[in-house]
């Protein structure tokens, strides 16, 4: 089936309306606001052009700021990428041994949200729970907050 341009206007239209006030506009809002001294809340402002940046840049803690998000950025997405393509590697590498990589590769992520489950458990257990120790000082009963129907998802 081939679409008409009328039809892809009609589907597009409102994603690229969409896309130009909540993003675009807002965006370029910003940048000529950031050419300005305004301060929020204050009724006038002066254009300062470039000025603001070049306070920014001559900042010391901002540059050092920089440099460090940037140095993170590369260490951490180069290694990422490096230690990720070799685990890959490694498992497809050994047919033998791939149901053990998966598993063990796996394990972190699973331990970590069972743990987190344990941990909501205990905080909302109906009759020791944490939860409801806090509640009792206020002189509201126990709440039964993951078996009960009402509260089990909001809990």
């Amino acid at each position: 089936m081939r679409i008409k341009p009328l039809q892809l206007s009609l589907l597009l239209g409102p994603c690229l309306v969409l896309t130009v006030l909540l993003l675009i506009v807002p965006l370029l809002i910003v940048a000529l606001m950031s050419l300005t001294d305004w301060q929020f809340g204050a009724g006038t402002w002066n254009w300062v052009g470039l000025g603001n940046y070049l306070d920014l840049w001559n900042d010391p803690t901002f540059r050092k700021s920089f440099a460090n998000t940037v140095y993170y950025l590369v260490i951490v997405s180069v290694c990422s990428i490096a230690v990720g393509l070799g685990v890959a590697l490694l498992i497809e590498s050994h047919e033998s041994l791939r149901g053990f990589y998966r598993t063990a590769f796996f394990m972190p992520v699973a331990s970590t949200l069972i743990a987190m489950a344990v941990v909501w458990q205990f905080l909302m257990h109906a009759t020791v729970g944490f939860l409801n120790n806090v509640l009792s000082w206020f002189g509201i009963g126990p709440q039964n907050w993951l078996n009960d129907y009402d509260l089990a998802l909001p809990s």
